[in-house]
């Protein structure tokens, strides 16, 4: 799903100083210089004294992104294949007989009337004009040599291009004359062989895109996951899943990794460990999932997460405080209603294990004379030392009290019924084709504002002091009441178990992302994945409530200094800036971030990457093995396109996102705002002011996703839980292309957020 943005939404003054003493004007120059270079790399915002003056000022519309709008050459040039393609199919259908009326009206069909072929001389004398400006811009601004040298390359290539199109054309109406003598269809036949082979070669020389292709293009990416693989059913199978236990119960790992917030909490809690499983039972709200997802830091952030999870979380805690701790695996056998109440409080054993199923977790029904009583599944629980003796505690088995909801819908009605008449009678549908036009917005406003009314004053009325909680009903723990670790045992019945000390990477979830390069056929209609140019394959606790970017900076100094020269000495806001620059000169870099640190980069030896090239992304998660080879994933992905210049921030969410998440992202903007203030932006890069804002864009929905989801599924009656998800949000361009697929010009035309 990709949804375009017209306009970055900042409002604010007109101008702002560049805040440079004339007295360091040495630091200023270079400033200035680092400031523009960034502005265009990522989409014409960058960081600089500049930035608040470009971030505030975007307030004209975008450039429509029709190519007729930002490169009418280009669709020309669309129109032209066109009419080839049409000359072409009306050829292949020809069928030569005696001269008469009805003929003379067919010929007309397979004679190339290139109708737009003026107006397309035009416009390339102007692209041929525009390109040998680029080529004297460089001159006259000292650019390097080897610059130049690749701008009068693509002149001279697109020169020759674009006179063997005309060649073959003239060649083509030259040919069409030749049918006035044709006298027999053995003559017609050599006319319409030569005359498709002409038609053929044209559409060939036609073949590149001329615009940049769609933004998203999934793989039919499915969001009903495949159920999971059956229990296990002996201790073999167990022990093979697990594999050897290191016996280093003190050691972490990226689930139990020490963070400062697992720190923390240990010296808030003190280190007694009943203690410190009471509050992860407590507090912690379980999911029905399988695998590790979020580790210990995001679970104890969240305060959420499922069995492998949770136990990491208590492990981390544990090690911290300094007991061994470690996982035991096995299978678990516990009451349907306890099951069912576990899951969400649902109705039935078929409810129950059905969510497990969604969630990954092999389970069964367990019967006894016929009803299901109980229900076995695979589970993951805590065993710490103290003293020298194991204890086993389960931080995720445990009950909670449901409490219902306010009865709303009962007791202040809606009339949609006569909402929808007053729809219907004030607009035009068709339900046949599915449309409907002409509906007044303000029917709709005016009858949810009425009724949000009459829920407030019913609230105010009845219940003043309710809580969301009190309105839509609550899900709460049940505490412990264990006095001691011996108490604190699992109530449930266990059996082919084992324990180790850091569970196997085939349980864990990765996240991954591929940039590769494309191969375009057929005018891009099978734009399809070429080679792989880097890739970030990482495990999901690694890289939650991290921002995640994939950006491009110029390749050397020269490319560098090259953009620098089409930003006007003297910006000193959004109005000074080019809309458009040239592109097919400049070389770039790819870069992956997280947290502002590159991780993964292209190679400008290996992969040449010019500024508004078409490249391909996968992105999408290894599942935890679900087979029976231990260690192969599931690999689901969807592929994208990127454009050589964009920044698109990525935004990964395995089970909703945690509150100290964004906190954080809010914290980042707030400073970022006041640097920018204070005209004090020296130290700010692309992450922090473009990066930030697109990352608070992605993250937002999914935050706003989850929490309006929850709320639904709570009003509802009905148990939600998240599955991992990801999408992007970027800064928009097109791209013009010539005749040979090079760049010729790319522009800024707003964001664009892509939630596949």
């Amino acid at each position: 799903m990709t949804t375009a943005l017209k306009t970055l939404p900042f409002t604010g003054p007109a101008k702002m100083d560049d805040g440079l003493d004339s007295s360091n004007s040495r630091f200023a120059q270079r400033f200035k210089w680092a400031a523009r270079i960034t502005l265009v790399v990522i989409g014409f915002v960058w960081y600089s004294p500049y930035v608040k003056a470009t971030v505030e000022e975007i307030e004209r519309p975008p450039i429509h992104n029709q190519l007729e709008h930002y490169f009418p050459l280009g669709q020309e040039m669309t129109d032209l294949r066109k009419q080839l393609l049409n000359t072409q199919q009306e050829l292949s259908k020809f069928q030569w007989a005696q001269p008469d009326k009805e003929l003379a009206k067919t010929v007309t069909k397979i004679q190339s009337d290139f109708y737009n072929l003026k107006t397309i001389k035009n416009l390339d004398d102007a692209q041929r004009k525009n390109m040998r400006a680029e080529v004297r811009h460089y001159k006259e601004h000292g650019v390097d040599t080897v610059i130049i040298a690749r701008s009068k390359g693509n002149l001279a290539n697109y020169i020759e291009k674009m006179d063997e199109l005309y060649e073959v054309l003239r060649r083509i109406e030259t040919h069409d004359k030749a049918l006035g003598v044709v006298a027999s269809s053995q003559d017609f036949s050599t006319w319409r062989q030569v005359k498709g082979q002409l038609l053929e070669d044209s559409v060939q020389r036609l073949a590149h895109p001329f615009g940049r292709g769609h933004e998203s293009l999934s793989n039919e990416f499915g969001f009903v996951l495949d159920p999971p693989r059956d229990i296990y059913v002996n201790q073999e199978q167990i022990e093979d899943i697990l594999g050897l236990d290191t016996g280093e119960y003190l050691s972490a790992d990226s689930a139990t990794k020490i963070t400062d917030l697992i720190a923390l909490k240990v010296a808030e809690l003190g280190t007694d460990p009943l203690t410190l499983y009471k509050w992860v039972h407590d507090t912690i709200r379980w999911l029905p999932s399988y695998g590790v997802m979020q580790g210990a830091d995001y679970t104890l952030q969240a305060e959420q997460g499922n069995s492998f999870d949770t136990a990491s979380l208590l492990i981390a805690l544990f090690r911290e405080a300094g007991y061994e701790a470690r996982y035991r695996y096995g299978i678990v056998q516990a009451p349907v209603d306890e099951v069912a109440n576990w899951v969400g409080n649902v109705k039935n054993a078929d409810a129950a294990t059905n969510l497990m199923s969604q969630g990954g977790i092999p389970q069964t029904q367990v019967s006894f004379g016929g009803a299901v009583e109980e229900i076995r599944f695979e589970h993951v629980w805590v065993e710490v030392n103290q003293g020298g003796q194991w204890y086993s505690l389960d931080p995720s088995f445990k009950q909670y009290d449901y409490t219902d909801g306010l009865d709303l819908e009962s007791a202040v009605a809606f009339d949609a019924e006569g909402l929808i008449t007053q729809i219907q009678n004030g607009s035009t549908s068709n339900d046949s084709e599915g449309w409907v036009e002409g509906v007044d917005a303000s029917v709709v406003e005016n009858a949810l504002s009425g009724y949000q009314a009459d829920i407030e004053a019913y609230l105010n009325s009845t219940v003043p002091n309710a809580t969301l909680g009190d309105v839509l009903g609550l899900q709460a723990i049940r505490p412990s009441d264990a006095a001691s670790l011996e108490g604190a045992a699992p109530a449930h019945m266990t059996a082919l178990q084992a324990a180790v000390a850091h569970l196997p990477e085939s349980m864990f979830y990765r996240f991954r992302f591929q940039l590769g390069t494309g191969i375009s056929a057929d005018f891009g209609a099978s734009f399809a994945w070429g080679g792989q140019i880097f890739e970030l394959n990482e495990f999901t606790p690694n890289l939650l409530g991290k921002d995640i970017a994939i950006s491009f900076r110029p390749a050397t100094q020269a490319d560098e200094e090259a953009l620098l020269s089409f930003i006007p000495e003297n910006t000193e806001n959004a109005e000074d800036l080019p809309t458009t620059i040239p592109a097919g000169s400049i070389k770039m870099v790819a870069e992956l971030s997280v947290d502002g640190t590159v991780v993964q980069s292209s190679d400008p030896a290996i992969n040449s990457i010019t500024l508004g090239d078409t490249l391909r992304a996968r992105i999408g998660y290894d599942r935890p093995d679900t087979g029976l080879a231990i260690g192969v994933n599931d690999y689901a992905f969807t592929e994208n396109n990127v454009v050589a210049g964009q920044y698109k921030a990525i935004g990964i969410d395995m089970q909703g996102l945690s509150p100290t998440q964004l906190e954080s992202l809010q914290s980042k903007l707030e400073n970022t705002k006041d640097e920018i203030e204070a005209d004090n932006a020296s130290s700010l890069t692309k992450h922090d002011v473009v990066g930030g804002i697109l990352q608070a864009g992605i993250q937002g929905y999914m935050a706003m996703t989850f929490a309006t989801d929850r709320i639904a599924a709570q009003s509802a009656g009905v148990a939600y839980y998240r599955q991992p998800s990801y999408g992007t949000f970027a800064t928009d361009v097109t791209v013009g292309y010539d005749i040979a697929g090079v760049p010729t010009q790319i522009s800024f035309t707003g964001v664009a957020m892509d939630v596949d």
